[in-house]
């Protein structure tokens, strides 16, 4: 009789168990009807207030943190992780705890985010919200229907906190001006979306959310957020075999959970399917395990792997260093450079210390003054990217280079003068074919590039606005060894902590230098000789194929003003 009058009392709920017969039993009628009762309210409160009463996934709890900490976070999910759920809630926490904030949720398309979003956002929207608006109200603007979801795709709350349904399909720069306290993008969101809103968001001291299950793999968006990350907490993976290694720093058997990526304040978080207890897990495994390990990590995991294996695997994270880490002191610094006629003439500086650690610590052109010098391409069969507003020529020529190269380094152009009090630079090398090749401005004549920066420019009134720099040829090695040198570079064992001059790579480079940290995270080698990001490649070739030792500079010491 007992048990059939608590099978009556309990209403099916993933969270809220039923006890076993034995519990029932051992509680007796009138603590068990209690119980029962106490369940049903909570229940009952979570259907009419999700916002105060719903169940709060553990992995929520994670997410907040790095949302807290991170300018963007990234949830990579498998389906029905509750990803969605976690960025409705969200948003309705910001506009609840920030009077006048401004959140901006997006999606693919009007009709899913009127099915998944509008509907979610409402939900989580608290129960004294869903009473119609009161005539007296000058501030809240809220009207909701199932058919049509936020009316305008937006709706305001008393305290003056503006809620905003977007798509991809409509124009950036819609949105790109407001100041945004937070960004929850759902699903595929393209590459230019996310680079758009994530470089004005630091204005705003806004965050950024993105969740998305990776059905299609590596996009150019994901993978401008996860390749050389790192992995920070391992997950258990028990629909994958357990002894085998599934990602490259990851225990046997386990999955990422956390990563930290290459950019700076960004992380990712992966939620599985079985974190959420709402969802049909157990019929959904089933799906995907048919589907073989790839389904797996994509589909319950929210793990995608590119396919197009990138020239420096090893590359991660670890080897990006915010400039303070870069030592200025006890250093042999270099100058690598690769002239083209088309385009700009990249160069990187590198210091290499008594360790023989190299640090790639400047760039030219630098992404904050000319932009990127290649980008992610929308072109499939693009691997490499494609040329970045960095790459067009400014039409210098010996001159102005020389300029460029003597200010960079800190050395002052004053009354037509030059006053060489910057670094002192024990090596310039450069392309072997291009650096002997002619000229790269006419009005230059047709003497090679080398031999034009040896020799001093002196103006109408006889000023030396260009001298004597020296350059030699970098080694020209096949492309092929220089991958390697650099790859040995890079390594150290991935398993084991970093411990420097123990377990530590022999290359890092600088937060700073954004155009290298992309071309490594990026090059594939597959787009040949018009590879966009190839001419950082190439220079970092030159340095890795060189004998880029440390000097000490009581054996030998550099002539002032770069000339040797």
């Amino acid at each position: 009789m007992m048990a059939t009058l608590a099978e009556q009392l309990w209403t099916p709920h993933p969270v809220y168990k039923v006890p076993s017969r034995e519990q029932a039993l051992a509680m007796g009628p009138e603590k068990l009807r209690q119980l029962a009762l106490e369940r049903e309210e909570l229940i009952r409160l979570e259907n009419e207030d999700a916002y105060r009463f719903g169940y709060y996934l553990s992995c929520w709890s994670d997410a907040d943190k790095l949302v807290e900490e991170q300018l963007l976070t990234a949830i990579f999910g498998g389906n029905g992780a509750g990803k969605s759920y976690y960025m409705a809630r969200k948003g309705v926490e910001m506009m609840l705890n920030k009077p006048g904030a401004k959140v901006l949720w997006l999606h693919e398309s009007e009709k899913p985010a009127l099915d998944v979003q509008h509907a979610v956002v409402w939900r989580y929207l608290p129960k004294q919200f869903h009473e119609p608006t009161s005539k007296r109200s000058r501030i809240r603007n809220i009207t909701y229907s199932v058919k049509n979801g936020f009316s305008d795709g937006r709706f305001v709350l008393p305290n003056g906190s503006i809620g905003v349904f977007g798509t991809y399909k409509q124009d950036v720069g819609d949105y790109e001006g407001t100041g945004w306290s937070l960004i929850c993008a759902d699903e595929n969101m393209p590459l230019s979306w996310l680079k758009t809103l994530l470089y004005r968001l630091p204005r705003a001291q806004g965050k950024f959310i993105w969740g998305y299950t990776p059905l299609h793999g590596i996009t150019p968006a994901i993978r401008h957020i996860v390749e050389g990350a790192v992995t920070e907490r391992t997950m258990p993976a028990p629909l994958l075999p357990v002894n085998r290694r599934n990602v490259a720093d990851c225990p046997p058997g386990t999955m990422p959970y956390i990563q930290r990526s290459l950019w700076p304040q960004v992380k990712i978080i992966y939620f599985p399917s079985d974190a959420n207890p709402y969802a049909n897990v157990e019929d959904h495994t089933k799906l995907v395990v048919r589907g073989g390990v790839t389904e797996i990590e994509r589909r319950f995991y929210g793990y995608a792997r590119n396919t197009v294996q990138a020239a420096f695997p090893k590359f991660s994270a670890v080897h990006v260093v915010p400039p303070e880490r870069i030592p200025s002191l006890k250093v042999t610094r270099r100058v690598y450079a690769d002239p083209a006629g088309a385009r700009n003439m990249f160069m990187i500086w590198v210091a290499t210390d008594p360790n023989g650690r190299r640090f790639v610590y400047r760039e030219w052109p630098d992404v904050p003054t000319f932009g990127e010098w290649a980008v992610a391409s929308e072109e499939s069969n693009k691997w490499d990217g494609a040329p970045g507003p960095a790459q067009p020529t400014l039409g210098y020529g010996i001159i102005d280079y020389k300029r460029v190269i003597l200010e960079t380094e800190g050395n002052k152009l004053e009354e037509e003068e030059w006053e060489f009090c910057g670094e002192e630079i024990f090596e310039r090398k450069m392309d072997p074919r291009s650096g002997a090749a002619q000229a790269i401005n006419e009005r230059e004549g047709g003497t090679s590039i080398m031999d034009l920066m040896f020799e001093d420019q002196k103006d109408r009134e006889g000023r030396l606005v260009g001298p004597s720099m020296g350059w030699d040829a970098a080694p020209g090695l096949r492309e092929e060894h220089g991958i390697i040198c650099i790859n040995d570079l890079l390594s150290f064992n991935a398993e084991e902590k970093v411990c420097p001059f123990i377990n530590e790579p022999k290359l890092y480079v600088s937060s700073e230098c954004q155009s290298v940290i992309w071309a490594l995270q990026n090059y594939t080698g597959h787009d040949g000789e018009k590879a966009a990001c190839k001419d950082p490649i190439d220079c970092l070739r030159y340095m890795a194929t060189d004998d880029c030792d440390y000097i000490d500079p009581a054996g030998m010491k550099s002539i002032g003003g770069g000339s040797y």
